[in-house]
Order: structure tokens, then C-alpha cells, then sequence
């Protein structure tokens, strides 16, 4: 029973968190909109004329699945849904990068963050949690309610908080990932061509003598 339990708030937290990120994205897209279409263009992965309305529609499908799977509905369909654009955006975004095209992401809307091998291990962790929602065994409602006291059902939302919680921020970190590289090696070389007082003092001392 607790193993059915475990596997239950872990499949429901991952479907948090993906339909929180999708829903994140669709949103942020359409503030916008016709940024958003442009850029798609700017994969070259399909003919400007298919592109563009793709781009204008993509943003709606992601909202929409992102809403179903945070609202529990159509669990099945909306994770088959979300697997197959995460492979279509895997698929886009390790072309780009194969062809050394460095271009801007626009998968939180319109920025200047350019696509890296960090963009592909966030898609491909959130296509790992499409396939486990679209095929894990869904939750039944007495998971959460049944004959539990609202003590015990409250207890069995402290794993998927919690859960949830840290599937979000593990993929804020992959997202800050390129900056945190930066930060710590720009840190490096600046303290590395930096005197530090010691030599300072060295110095001096030698300009004395």
C-alpha cells in the first residue's frame, strides 16, 4: 500500500509540475504573441508559411494542456499531448544546436536567452514526465478523499508539495544554469588576475629593498 502510495504522489506531482511549466509558457507566449510567431521562424525547421501559423496556435495548445493536467482532466490525452511536443521541441531545439545555431528560445515567451544543451536536458526531463503521466496508473479519487479523515488526506499532500516543489526548482536551476556558469567563472578569472593583499604586501616590500 505504501509503494502504491509513493508511486501515486510522485505521478501526481510530475503532472504539477508539467502542467504548471506548460501552462507557464503558453501564458508567457502570449503576452507576445506575434514574437513568439516570428521566432518560431527562426528554428528553419519548417516553411515560413507553416511556421507562422504554428506559432500563433502553439501557445493556446500549450495553456490548454498545462490547464487540464493542473486540473486533473483528461490526464491520459493531455500527457500523450505534451509528449509529443516536448519530442517535437527536442527535436527543433538539437537541430538548432547541432547546427551551431544559437538562436533565442522563446520557450517562455519572447527573450533574448539563447537555446543551449541545458534548453535540451529540460525538454528531455519534461518529455520523461510526459511519457510517466500519459502511461502511469492514474490516482483514483480515494487517494486524496475516500474514507481517509481530512488529518490523513492532509498528510498525503505534504510528498506531492513537496515534490512538486522541488521538480519546479530543479528546473528554475537548469534554467539559470548558463548564468551560474558564468557568474562562477568570471568570479574565477577576476580573482585570479586580482592581487590579493599578500602579494601586495610582497611587493612593496621588494620595491623597499
Amino acid at each position: 500500500m505504501a509503494v502504491i502510495d509513493d508511486l501515486s504522489s510522485s505521478l501526481v506531482s510530475l503532472r504539477l509540475v508539467l502542467g504548471l511549466t506548460f501552462a507557464l509558457a503558453g501564458a508567457s507566449k502570449l503576452r507576445n504573441l506575434n514574437a513568439f510567431a516570428r521566432g518560431v521562424s527562426q528554428y528553419r525547421i519548417l516553411p515560413a508559411n507553416v511556421a507562422r501559423p504554428i506559432g500563433y496556435a502553439l501557445p493556446w495548445m500549450e495553456l490548454t494542456i498545462g490547464m487540464l493536467l493542473v486540473a486533473g482532466m483528461w490526464i491520459d490525452p493531455a500527457g500523450v499531448a505534451a509528449a509529443l511536443m516536448c519530442s517535437a521541441f527536442a527535436l527543433a531545439v538539437g537541430i538548432n544546436l547541432h547546427r551551431q545555431n544559437r538562436i533565442p528560445c522563446f520557450c517562455f515567451g519572447a527573450s533574448a536567452d539563447r537555446i543551449g544543451w541545458h534548453t535540451l536536458l529540460r525538454i528531455v526531463l519534461l518529455l520523461l514526465a510526459a511519457v510517466a503521466v500519459a502511461i502511469g496508473p492514474q490516482p483514483s479519487p480515494a487517494f486524496l478523499h475516500g474514507s481517509a479523515s481530512s488529518a490523513e488526506s492532509g498528510l498525503r499532500l505534504i510528498p506531492i508539495i513537496t515534490l512538486s516543489a522541488f521538480g519546479l526548482i530543479a528546473l528554475s536551476l537548469i534554467e539559470a544554469l548558463p548564468w551560474i556558469v558564468r557568474a562562477w567563472t568570471s568570479s574565477a578569472v577576476q580573482s585570479k588576475h586580482t592581487p590579493t593583499r599578500l602579494s601586495r604586501c610582497v611587493r612593496r616590500s621588494n620595491e623597499v629593498t
